[in-house]
């Protein structure tokens, strides 16, 4: 029993390493970054991202991206995978 739970508990920690691998932090990312590793984030976009964090300060939660203009709820449900804050 305590080598299934050893074995559930690293399965969880290297799922969690790569979902955090394969996303961006949106609190330190440039424009470039954002929009070639975001879908459906072009250059425009990107910008108003960093514009954003300049002027209101870090992202507390990813769902703070709902805040940037032309973002909304459907966009952002499409990156929510993609994005972490830090």
């Amino acid at each position: 029993m305590n080598l299934c739970r050893t074995l559930f508990a690293a399965v969880a920690l290297l799922l969690s390493v790569q979902a955090w691998a394969g996303s961006v932090n949106v609190n330190v990312a440039d424009a470039r970054q954002l929009s070639a590793e975001l879908e459906g984030i072009g250059p425009a976009l990107a910008e108003r991202i960093v514009q954003y964090r300049q002027w209101h300060g870090p992202y507390e939660r990813a769902s703070d991206l709902m805040n940037v203009p032309y973002i909304g709820r459907t966009r952002f449900d499409r990156i929510r995978e993609a994005v972490r804050v830090d």
